[in-house]
């Protein structure tokens, strides 16, 4: 639980601070204050979810799902990043502007939901928060086609953001 939890959550960190760094629109809608931290954080997992694949589970009976016929025993891998790019939701969602839309699947439904969900995102507001108050110019430093991402067939996490900035605002600047 506790490797799950801590790749997933620093995933999730990086994707929202790759859009931050890399996307002009999602970049100037936090910092023009359309886009709220936790509405950001929403995007990220809608458009990047940190785990792509759910990893495998077995068919407890013969059905069939979607035209294909899945025998009892047969191994299924859940494609999160798939389902969300779903475009009777996907493009839905990001064209009409609403904000508030967690209807992707990056924690899982029902049952099999997250049961971290919570701290997760406490974690990554608080992250995500901390950059935007105290690094407001950082940068990233190489092209965003350059991003390289750890090789795993369940999680997408990008091995680093090389980003520069000047010195961290403190609050006791802030005040002065």
């Amino acid at each position: 639980m506790i490797a799950a939890g801590n790749e997933t959550v620093t995933a999730w960190i990086a994707h929202t601070l790759r859009f931050l760094l890399t996307d002009p629109r999602f970049a100037a809608r936090m910092y023009g204050g359309s886009l709220g931290v936790d509405d950001a954080l929403d995007e990220a997992l809608w458009r990047d979810p940190p785990m792509n694949n759910m990893p495998a589970r077995y068919a407890l009976h013969d059905t069939e799902l979607g035209g294909h016929q899945i025998r009892r025993g047969d191994v299924l891998i859940l494609g999160l990043a798939a389902a969300n790019a779903d475009p009777a939701t996907f493009s839905h969602h990001h064209t009409s502007g609403e904000p508030g839309n967690r209807a992707h699947l990056a924690f899982s439904a029902g049952p099999h939901t997250c049961p971290a969900r919570v701290p997760a995102r406490l974690i990554t507001r608080a992250a995500v928060n901390t950059v935007l108050n105290l690094l407001p110019d950082m940068k990233l430093t190489i092209p965003a086609s350059d991003v390289t991402w750890h090789p795993s067939p369940w999680t997408r996490v990008p091995q680093s953001l090389p980003v520069e900035f000047s010195a961290a605002r403190s609050a006791h600047q802030e005040t002065k």
